[in-house]
């Protein structure tokens, strides 16, 4: 529970190898983030090309929903829906569910892929010179 107050901070000490944050919104949703670091053994396996020099980490992150609605969709969404039948081949190093056809897509923040719920037609450019759409 966090204590009254803005911007308050709270002292996490360290308990494992991997750094872990939990946010929740009681009867809404739990998230769970943990910074997990990439040693030579798991270099190895996945071909990262990881050398001494380097450092690297992985994020795990775990959603858990407590009350959506049957209209949920997209890459993370469709796994809730009460009827999600996983199209996932179990086994496989790292899956994807979807391909091309649900969620190719004419830029990094466009919304004109298939499975999008938000359309917009106002270009915003932020600074930077990023290019995005806006669902305004």
């Amino acid at each position: 529970r966090m204590p009254n107050g803005h911007l308050r901070l709270l002292p996490s000490p360290s308990l494992a190898r991997a750094n872990e944050i939990v946010v929740e919104a009681v009867n809404k949703f739990k998230i769970t983030a943990k910074v997990v670091p990439l040693g030579k053994e798991e270099s190895t396996i996945h071909n990262y090309g990881i050398t001494d020099d380097d450092c690297f980490a992985h994020l795990d992150l775990s959603f858990r929903f407590y009350s959506l609605s049957g209209a949920v969709n997209g890459v993370l969404g469709q796994t809730y829906a009460d009827n999600y039948k996983t199209r996932a081949k179990m086994g496989v190093k790292m899956s994807v569910l979807g391909g091309e056809r649900e969620f190719l897509s004419s830029g990094l923040f466009a919304t004109d892929c298939a499975a999008a719920q938000f359309k917009s037609t106002r270009r915003i450019i932020m600074d930077g010179g990023v290019d995005i759409m806006r669902n305004l």
